[in-house]
């Protein structure tokens, strides 16, 4: 069951309280996180590695300690280590929360995570194990590779991006796809969706599903009030863009705002919102975390309220907290050593500082309208 508040991040004189409560790092030289999601109730956090690990935290302590109240000025940051690393042979792609995981119900704590030349498979993110595989064939009967996943709301469905084509499995029958449906007719069609299918999301009303093509991260469907007209806006950030791009999905003609974000890495870098929705948190190639207040876009041109210090390192993944004013950030990137090694090159060593923080941010707290 959702918490009954809601959170907006509290920004005053374009500065925002933080405090780092918990940190870690990959043990191994060299690794670092790729990206960073919460479960939806809030008491684990899953994170992938450049070695194709998935890396499970359980911090129900910290939010426990949010939610009571009892973090202080003098709360010192703690180191936090993962409750289990699940190694991947190939090369890790993509994974998905299941959307009604609770920490007490065993048999709801899973996600389903994509591997290269690998069926989808639905993991129990308490031992680790296989529960059930989805695999989807393309014309010729060879195993196609999703190249990013997606519970739909309910849980009932998997949607899974391809190569010109997105699957829909049944959660509760693993094996073939219900329904794979391409988005092109040809591949050398002008028509349609060409291309890898790599960013799924479902708009807020769980009625539509964007998918789309070669994007830097997941994309975000969010509903902005401009006046006295809600409008339902897709956010995404193209690859190697100086900008987090805003559409109006009543009118894809022309982006309807841009946010600036300098990015001129090949990797993804993540944002998120807070519970309102009004603050835009993204993570930088500096380090550190840019946000922007993304109320009134028609009339700004750029909102970048806050700016603070997190890493040392680009901020690959950002994670906002369902339910309470926590944010979890993922940072690191693969560096080749500048002594001369060209051997360490082709290695492909790298040299790099890689961490996982958990953060408290000043907010405030809006009472959740309960549907019955």
């Amino acid at each position: 069951m959702p918490e009954p508040y809601l959170y907006q991040y509290h920004i005053s004189d374009n500065a925002i309280q933080t405090q780092c409560l918990a940190s870690g790092s990959p043990e191994e030289d060299g690794n670092f996180y790729k990206s960073v999601k919460w479960s939806p109730d809030g008491t684990s956090l899953a994170a992938h590695t450049e070695d194709n690990a998935l890396h499970i935290y359980n911090v129900c302590d910290i939010v426990d300690s949010i939610a009571q109240g009892s973090v202080s000025a003098d709360t010192e940051c703690r180191q936090i280590s993962p409750a289990a690393a699940i190694p991947h042979a190939e090369r890790f792609i993509d994974f998905s929360w299941y959307p009604y995981m609770h920490h007490a119900t065993p048999s709801t704590c899973c996600l389903v995570e994509s591997t290269r030349d690998h069926p989808l498979h639905l993991r129990d993110t308490n031992y680790g194990s296989v529960r059930a595989h989805y695999a989807a064939y393309d014309s010729k009967e060879v195993l196609m590779t999703a190249n990013c996943t997606l519970f739909s709301p309910d849980g009932s469905r998997i949607y899974a991006g391809y190569q010109r084509s997105i699957g829909v499995f049944d959660t509760q029958r693993a094996g073939l796809p219900i329904s794979l449906d391409s988005t092109s007719p040809t591949r050398r069609s002008k028509d349609g969706v060409r291309g890898i299918i790599s960013c799924l999301a479902f708009s807020p009303t769980s009625q539509l599903l964007y998918g789309l093509c070669q994007l830097n991260m997941p994309a975000r469907v969010l509903p902005i009030c401009s006046g006295r007209l809600t409008a339902c806006f897709l956010w995404a950030a193209p690859r190697q863009s100086r900008h987090i791009v805003a559409w109006d999905v009543r009118d894809l003609r022309g982006p309807y705002a841009v946010v600036e974000r300098p990015a001129t890495t090949q990797q993804r870098m993540a944002f998120d919102f807070d519970t309102m929705g009004r603050f835009l948190v993204a993570g930088q190639m500096d380090g550190s975390l840019a946000f922007h207040d993304i109320c009134g876009l028609d009339s700004a041109e750029d909102r970048g309220v806050a700016r603070v210090p997190a890493h040392d390192d680009l901020v690959a993944g950002v994670a906002c907290h369902p339910h309470y004013a926590l944010l979890a950030t993922a940072a690191g990137q693969r560096r080749f050593s500048d002594y001369g090694d060209d051997e360490a090159a082709a290695a492909g060593r790298s040299v790099c500082s890689p961490s996982l923080k958990l953060w408290s941010l000043g907010a405030q707290y809006f009472e959740r309208e309960i549907q019955a």
